[in-house]
């Protein structure tokens, strides 16, 4: 008996073991570019690939540190200024879905009336469409608005987004039906429970969509590079690749821009990590 024990303890240990080295071992793969990227930008731009063959440790750290790629990079361009555009674009596009994406959710979730499963169907399908096959349409209808080269044109196409309607809507399906029941005894009618009994309830969820909807905002390029011809609305991926044409490539200006392009999103995780899991956990698997 105790000799089966020992094996079963054995084996534990084992698999517990075999998964922290594969954990590690995912993280290296994913985490060691990054580090080497912004170590990358604090180096001179002779250095910068000099030593990275034969590999060695100053393959990784910088031998003699430096910040003229970050001096150059702002002295150079205005990055100020397309940080904000950035900031901007993710931001407002955020702040919106939040707002029409809750909103929608909540009439899919709670509301019966003709059509909510076909229009609900037309929502998740969007999911699966790639949006480079949706790029044309939505450029076209932006020119015929009148919004190309102006902010409009980088924010509103991309509000509503599916994700955060489906993710949204498995939330309030997870809600009790009897806090819905008690606020129409209190004489809410569906403006009512949605503001004053759902979004309450609905914080971890909203923000969780909020990071994402902004995660995936700030590092949008297609959409940008199409939509805007004129440099000062230019957004910070879209500038770094300008770096890269012409005779000779930026490296410098690309691994500092990259660096602080990077920071913002793993800031935003490491503040808000824990919003991320809970958010998705509450979202449940109800269809």
């Amino acid at each position: 008996m105790s000799l089966a024990l020992e094996l079963k303890g054995g084996r534990t240990r084992l698999l517990h073991g075999a998964s922290a080295a594969a954990k590690l071992v995912l993280a290296v793969v994913f985490v060691l570019p990054l580090v080497w990227m912004f170590l990358s930008s604090l180096r001179p731009v002779a250095e910068i690939f000099q030593y990275v063959f034969p590999l060695s440790l100053w393959t990784l750290l910088p031998v003699h540190p430096t910040l003229d790629s970050y001096r150059h990079l702002f002295r150079d361009e205005p990055f100020g200024r397309y940080l904000w555009n950035s900031f901007a674009m993710a931001g407002g596009v955020t702040v919106l879905d939040v707002v029409v994406s809750s909103m929608a959710a909540y009439g899919f979730a709670r509301i019966r009336f003709p059509g909510r499963e076909v229009l609900f169907f037309l929502v998740l399908a969007i999911m699966i469409i790639p949006f480079e096959a949706l790029l044309v349409p939505l450029y076209l209808i932006v020119r015929g608005l009148g919004w190309v080269d102006s902010y409009a044109a980088l924010v509103f196409p991309m509000v509503p987004r599916a994700l955060s309607i489906f993710l949204l809507r498995q939330f309030f399906l997870g809600l009790p039906r009897e806090l819905e029941d008690a606020a129409r005894i209190d004489g809410c009618r569906h403006w009512g429970i949605y503001w004053y009994i759902m979004l309450p309830l609905s914080r971890p969820i909203l923000l969780s969509v909020a990071l994402l909807t902004f995660q995936e905002l700030w590092g949008s390029f297609a959409w940008p590079l199409v939509v805007t011809n004129n440099a000062n609305l230019r957004v910070v991926q879209v500038v770094v690749a300008t770096f890269a044409q012409g005779d000779a490539i930026e490296w410098d200006k690309i691994f500092a821009a990259l660096s602080i392009a990077a920071a913002v999103p793993i800031a935003l995780f490491i503040i808000f990590q824990r919003y991320y899991v809970r958010g998705i956990a509450t979202t449940g698997l109800r269809g």
